[in-house]
């Protein structure tokens, strides 16, 4: 079929396209892009969470204040038991102490305990933690944590542990800097596994910080390393350039390894950037049809992009239209496609694949790259004025873009609160510390205004402008999920996945810019050939006219 007959053919297409970019441009605008009322809702959102957070600040301490109350009456009672009580105040005289008194009491047991009375406190102490630790509950076992640590004695046999959850939950929360300090001290630790474990969690956020040498000197320091310090360490010795040390990490990563196939991925980057594309494409379809079924759309994704390098644009289809609609990686897949239709001649194919983009709520990075592809095969097509709209609207939406996931990160904030608070209600109401309510005092009450105020907050993601899909709907549906996220919580992975679109956005928009720049120089040059053709006509007909005059 000739070029020609597809555009005509092909017609309804776009004026699909053309309906996406007039909804964009329909619906009412404020002075900064946005639909009016989202600024409002987006402050209402950043100001509940600013205050809640104050709120929630003083009943997580309150919290653990009443759970240090119940573990210090328990040792109390135990210490009668064992006829070892001496000056310390029986379990009666403790109900009615104040906060105050009660550390106070905490340090004089420490004080006086035996090493194996130490233990038994530290171990109570440490099970509350990992109880707030299991159920993501990041802030409170921080504070447990942390407060222990400051307690007890460095010597204790668990210190190292608690140092490393510590740091857990402190990476959870993305407080990075002291995160790091407390996997400084877990390091230290005799035990393998768990100085592997902070090893790796410190080479994670040297590599993060784009620290390499420290990250794989860490490494190399390591007499034994774990599947996942190789396969970081390969990575950064890749970057680096370093490829026999790249080799010798992922061949240490055995086919029993659940990182197996990410080795694989990595092996065939290393090909790529040694011996060039070709090589990389030769290992990746070898191992193509022994992988299991999970890892192969992984596969098909990367042997697409490595068609797509090598100009094999119908190979690059057939791989990226492997992709399921299910995997994460399908919005990339259908881009893919996408720019191997245009890189093919097929313009009018090629927008109609990258429109789907808008619909599967992919995110939002992705969406502006969708935008470009669409403005790029305008420009191909010589249809200027679109191109110079989709271009434009990339530059238009990344202030809006930028707000709408400042909205997603207060509103994952916001799920992580309501998810705390309805733990502490749980175990203020379901646990043993009746005794305790009245001296600690513990605002239900309050606790219950809060929550209140927060459920209310749900609507809010609701009445926001539906594009909001574009920047949130990937996020707050789990959809932005890692393979490992279950470590850290899905808050976290989302807040660093929202960091890596805003850097994506960044990169589209100075593409767009430079394309912009392209067309009204493509513009200038038509104009200036039609102006050329049309002068030529005029001297032809002048001099045919004057020819005509002089028979």
């Amino acid at each position: 079929m000739g070029f020609s007959k597809k555009i005509k053919t092909n017609v309804c297409l776009l004026m699909l396209v053309m309906l996406i970019a007039g909804n964009l441009k329909a619906q009412e605008r404020d002075a900064s892009g946005l639909v009016p009322g989202f600024m409002t809702q987006a402050e209402d959102l950043e100001d509940l969470v600013r205050t809640g957070t104050a709120s929630l600040m003083d009943i997580r301490s309150q919290l653990i204040a009443l759970q240090e109350a119940y573990e210090i009456v328990s040792e109390i009672v135990l210490r009668e038991q064992e006829g070892t009580l001496g000056d310390l105040p029986q379990k009666s005289d403790v109900l009615v102490l104040s906060r105050t008194d009660l550390e106070k009491l905490r340090t004089q047991l420490i004080r006086q305990a035996t090493p194996a009375q130490l233990e038994r406190m530290w171990d109570q102490a440490y099970t509350a933690a990992l109880t707030y630790h299991t159920a993501r509950q990041y802030n409170l076992a921080a504070q447990k944590l942390r407060d222990m640590m400051d307690r007890y004695p460095a010597s204790l046999q668990g210190y190292a542990e608690a140092a490393f959850y510590l740091g857990e939950n402190l990476n959870a929360q993305g407080d990075y800097q002291k995160a790091r300090q407390a996997y400084e001290k877990a390091a230290h630790s005799k035990n393998i596994s768990l100085k592997q474990n902070a090893t790796f969690r410190l080479m994670e956020l040297d590599f993060q910080d784009k620290a390499y040498d420290a990250s794989v000197q860490r490494y190399e320091a390591m007499e034994k390393s774990s599947d996942r310090m190789d396969l970081l360490a390969a990575e950064i010795y890749l970057i680096l350039g370093n490829w026999k040390k790249t080799r010798q990490a992922i061949g240490k990563i055995g086919p029993d390894s659940p990182l197996y196939s990410r080795a694989l991925l990595l092996e065939a980057r290393y090909y790529q950037r040694k011996k060039g594309p070709k090589a990389a494409l030769k290992f990746l379809t070898k191992i193509y049809d022994f992988v299991s079924d999970s890892e192969k759309e992984d596969v098909a994704l990367a042997i697409g992009e490595l068609c797509y390098q090598l100009e094999r644009w119908q190979d690059a289809i057939y791989y990226y239209s492997t992709v399921s609609p299910s995997s994460p990686n399908y919005a990339r897949a259908i881009l893919g496609i996408g720019w191997a239709q245009m890189d093919e001649g097929e313009h009018v194919e090629s927008i109609t694949t990258a429109s789907q983009v808008l619909f599967i709520g992919a995110r939002s990075d992705l969406s502006f790259e969708g935008w470009a592809l669409i403005g790029h095969n305008y420009k191909l097509l010589g249809d200027y004025d679109q191109a110079r709209k989709w271009f434009d609207l990339v530059l238009k939406e990344e202030k809006k873009n930028a707000a709408y996931l400042e909205y997603i990160q207060n509103r994952i904030r916001l799920e992580e609160m309501i998810s705390e608070l309805q733990f502490i209600r749980g175990a203020v109401s379901g646990g043993n510390y009746n005794d305790f309510e009245r001296i600690l005092r513990v605002n239900v009450a309050g606790l219950e205004r809060l929550q209140k105020q927060l459920d209310a907050s749900e609507d809010v993601l609701a009445q926001a402008n539906p594009e909001m899909v574009l920047g949130g709907f990937y996020f707050l549906n789990g959809w932005g999920l890692r393979k490992d996220s279950a470590e850290l919580g899905w808050g976290h992975w989302a807040r660093q996945e929202i960091a890596e679109v805003l850097e994506a956005v960044e990169r589209w928009v100075k593409y767009c810019e430079f394309e912009l720049v392209d067309v009204a120089f493509l513009e200038t040059t038509k104009k200036a050939q039609i102006n050329q053709s049309l002068e030529a006509i005029d001297r032809l007909l002048e001099r045919s006219i004057k020819k005509s005059a002089g028979r």
